[in-house]
């Protein structure tokens, strides 16, 4: 049997969502706008295309890396992405608690605000983690033992009590 547990975003990562989709789509037609100035072999037109790609690469990876849900089989932890999923064994997992916040931590490698908080981040207390998250307010701090996740799940009270390894 599987236990599944969706993950929403905040009303607050859905705006600013909208608002940096609304502007990065704007970039790119203003750039389109300049691309009849160029020859096709010149620097400014290779360079107005590479940026364009850029934005979009970036728009669709944000996409596809957005977390759905948590699915709690048997034997793991699956944290289902748009494209993709994380599995983590469950007797893999030392311990489980709710993290209170994501904002202040500072990001190694990733993004925030676009479709989620997601990619490498750290904080004093918790350490290195790897974040795949669109709510800040529901987050869960997984640790292994070789790795820290944190994720967002609309019931992640359910989720903390379900997997909490047994003294």
């Amino acid at each position: 049997m599987t236990n599944s547990f969706k993950s929403s975003y905040s009303k607050g990562m859905l705006t600013f969502t909208i608002v940096l989709l609304c502007i990065f789509f704007y970039v790119i037609y203003r750039m389109c706008l300049l691309l009849p100035q160029y020859t096709s072999n010149t620097t400014g037109f290779l360079a107005i295309c590479l940026s364009i790609l850029v934005i979009a690469g970036v728009i669709v990876y944000a996409f596809t890396q957005q977390i759905e849900s948590i699915n709690i089989t048997p034997d793991n932890l699956v944290i289902k992405k748009k494209i993709g999923k994380v599995i983590i064994k469950l007797d893999e997992i030392q311990s489980i608690r709710h993290k209170k916040d994501i904002l202040r931590d500072i990001k190694l490698w990733g993004i925030s605000g676009l479709f989620g908080h997601f990619g490498w981040f750290w904080n004093p207390e918790t350490g290195r983690y790897f974040a795949i998250a669109n709510n800040g307010n529901t987050l869960i701090e997984i640790r292994t033992s070789n790795k820290c996740y944190v994720v967002s799940c609309d019931r992640y009270e359910e989720v903390i009590q379900l997997l909490k390894p047994t003294e």
